[in-house]
């Protein structure tokens, strides 16, 4: 909305001075009077210069607006952004690619696997057949290749995903890591620096109304502060220093750990290296870089292509998406393409059928190597508040709390402004017992990010233990508008919810989390035990039996279907005894009257007997001279349940009149609820106790 009042503002900008230009010429240039042309002169000046500069904004606005169609470098712009919405489509895994991946390797094939970031994803290149992956595929139609790539990934997000994959069912076979010289720039806190600078220097003078909203001032304002903003004209400089000191170090490990991963599932592991294409030339700066990377990997035993030399014998213009996005293009991933099909064709992995390791045999110990990992860098870089709190999440999976608990505590420590890290360490101490303290974490949290829905969440399940069910309501319910699909939140609003005796919204609740969750057994078993106690069996055994489907040992569930159909024969055998009392007192108003009530309003289907109940409360009537509003009552809901929702209104009517004339007033109420129940064509059910 605000972009179509921006371009409409310049239309009537250019409109207006356009119009105003037209007067001035009108009054004045065709006047002959010689008085006040000094005045004329600059006046006419200005307007020309108006009317100039609004016409080239609205041409600027339509041209990046409606006709450029490219990427930058960090998709800081508009018109990167759209690009992204555009051109980068992803399948069910979650990474781009026009067709869908399976765990399990396909028959007869051997699988590549691309690990990477923006360049191996596409960044700038508009269909993914261009990519050099995709160029691969259909060169090689025995290999199955899977392209695991996002933009901005770094090694340490990179190791993650190998220690997920590792952690699953993914079947390893050739992991081809295609490595860009600034994926170290997490390895150390140093290295993180200009990241977070460039972050905080955004958070503290973020771009106007006008940049936010026009094309043309958007792409104006980045492309001066790629130019202006060190943290950006000079992004490359800082990772040359990387690779000479502490961070490079840190590097090393991480890249063996990758290397280990994929071995210990029974892979093979390769690496690519990509130059920096802007900076190439005689004076290309990275050199060394690279025979470092090179040295590296053949220490590692890794097989190593470097495409520097496949690349410096041309310009960074052919090589280059645009002058403002130094990502690979079309031409340059053709050549990678045709470098790297060489490159694996005569890898001896490759090369057999039998991808069996002489190593031993695959063990899924991917996250214990990325701990071990991970504590060797804290002794390089201990203030490395990233590895500190990945580590924490690490141990908490294996079961290391009390570990885990410090390197959160030491996170929190070293940025105490981010939510995330207080949010993990007051779990952590929820799930200690310590609620007070995990209470203080969440309220902090919230004073940084009071929009962090997690936040929310955290902070009522810790007001749930502290016996604050109120407060813990009113955050459940915080969490869930700013995150309706919250996975557990309904879950849990639901709890202090049905405690308080809100059942109706408490049901709603379990329902929607069984909307985000399909197989919580939990809900079901709860769901049922509110239907259970309300004396709806009907709707607890079918949640019951949707939880033993889902989990056929869960021995809760059985157990509580158990005593749902211990209730349920206890209303059969108290249907049927009131049956028996009526053929010895077929004459009994009062027997009559209870036993159609129970046959029209009972919850439970298996009791309900529309036809039974008409003709007992017929009877009834009878025998008190249609003079009871009560027993008119039941007749309507008699009529209701068959189905004669006519006569149950012109009964319900007769009773509430009754009841009016014998001054009993509340009971006419009651009945004028009814009648428009019955007038929307509804029976009435009662949610009756179960009988002990």
């Amino acid at each position: 909305m605000e972009e179509n009042l921006i371009y409409a503002g310049f239309i009537a900008l250019t409109a207006g001075s356009a119009i105003c230009l037209y007067l001035f010429f009108v009054r004045f240039a065709l006047h002959k009077s010689k008085s006040s042309r000094r005045w004329k002169l600059l006046l006419g000046n200005v307007l020309v210069l108006f009317f100039l500069a609004s016409l080239t904004a609205l041409l600027g606005e339509t041209y990046f607006r409606f006709f450029r169609d490219t990427t930058d470098s960090f998709a800081l712009t508009k018109i990167s952004q759209r690009w992204l919405e555009r051109h980068y489509h992803v399948n069910k895994m979650g990474f781009r690619d026009d067709c869908e991946y399976s765990p399990k390797r396909t028959e007869g094939k051997r699988r590549i696997t691309l690990i990477g970031d923006s360049f191996t994803a596409g960044h700038g290149i508009r269909d993914v057949a261009d990519r050099f992956a995709n160029r691969l595929r259909s060169l090689h139609s025995d290999w199955e290749i899977q392209v695991l790539a996002e933009p901005g990934k770094d090694t340490g997000m990179e190791l993650e995903l190998l220690r997920r994959l590792g952690s699953e069912d993914y079947e390893f076979d050739a992991v081809v890591l295609i490595y860009c010289l600034n994926d170290i720039g997490d390895a150390t806190q140093k290295s993180i620096e200009p990241y977070e600078n460039r972050t905080a220097r955004y958070k503290q003078n973020p771009p106007g109304f006008l940049v936010r909203n026009s094309y043309l001032f958007n792409t104006l304002y980045y492309r001066l502060q790629m130019r202006s903003v060190p943290e950006l004209s000079d992004y490359y400089a800082y990772q040359h220093g990387d690779y000479l000191g502490p961070a490079w170090e840190v590097q090393k490990m991480r890249l063996t750990a990758m290397r280990d991963i994929v071995h210990g599932r029974g892979g093979e592991f390769f690496a690519v290296t990509f130059p920096y294409l802007h900076l190439l030339g005689g004076n290309y700066e990275f050199r060394d870089v690279h025979r470092n990377l090179d040295d590296f990997w053949r220490s590692i035993k890794v097989q190593h292509l470097d495409l520097l030399s496949v690349f410096e014998s041309h310009t960074p213009k052919e090589l280059m998406v645009n002058s403002f996005d130094a990502h690979p293009n079309e031409f340059a991933h053709s050549l990678a393409a045709a470098a790297l099909s060489p490159f694996l064709e005569k890898q001896p992995w490759l090369a057999t059928r039998d991808r069996t390791r002489t190593a031993p045999p695959p063990v899924n110990n991917a996250s214990q190597i990325v701990i071990t990992c991970y504590q060797k860098m804290l002794e390089i870089d201990p203030i490395n508040v990233q590895t500190h709190h990945s580590l924490g999440n690490l141990l908490v999976a294996a079961g290391g709390n009390e570990e885990a608990l410090l390197h959160f505590k030491k996170a929190v420590e070293l940025k105490p402004e981010v939510a995330d890290y207080r949010n993990n360490l007051g779990v952590l101490l929820l799930a200690d017992g310590q609620v007070y303290e995990a209470t203080g974490q969440f309220r902090k949290a919230l004073e940084t990010a009071p929009n962090n829905a997690e936040s929310h969440y955290n902070l009522g399940m810790a007001l749930t233990k502290g016996g604050q069910v109120g407060d813990a309501i009113a955050e459940f319910r915080k969490a869930l508008e700013l995150k309706p699909d919250h996975p557990k939140a309904h879950y849990d609003l639901a709890l202090p919810l049905n405690a308080s005796g809100q059942t109706e919204e408490a049901i709603s609740h379990y329902l929607k989390a069984l909307e985000v969750k399909s197989d919580s057994i939990e809900a079901m078993n709860n769901l049922s035990a509110i239907f259970f106690r309300a004396g709806r069996l009907d709707e607890a055994t079918h949640w019951l039996r949707r939880a033993l489907d889902t989990k056929p040992d869960y021995q809760s569930a059985r157990r509580n279907l158990a005593l749902v159909e211990a209730e349920r024969e206890k209303l059969r055998k108290a249907l049927a005894a009131r049956r028996e009392a009526i053929r010895a007192k077929p004459d009994d108003a009062t027997l009559l009257n209870a036993t159609a009530w129970m046959l029209a309003t009972n919850p439970n289907a298996s009791v309900r007997n529309g036809t039974q109940a008409v003709e007992l409360a017929r009877r009834a009537v009878q025998l008190t001279e249609s003079k009871e509003p009560v027993i008119l009552g039941t007749l309507a809901a008699a009529y209701a349940e068959a189905g004669r929702f006519p006569e149950a209104v012109e009964t319900a009517r007769q009773a509430q009149s009754i009841a009016s004339q014998q001054k009993l007033h509340a009971l006419a109420d009651l009945w004028q609820s009814r009648i428009r129940l019955f007038e929307a064509k509804s029976p009435f059910r009662e949610a009756p106790k179960p009988s002990d």
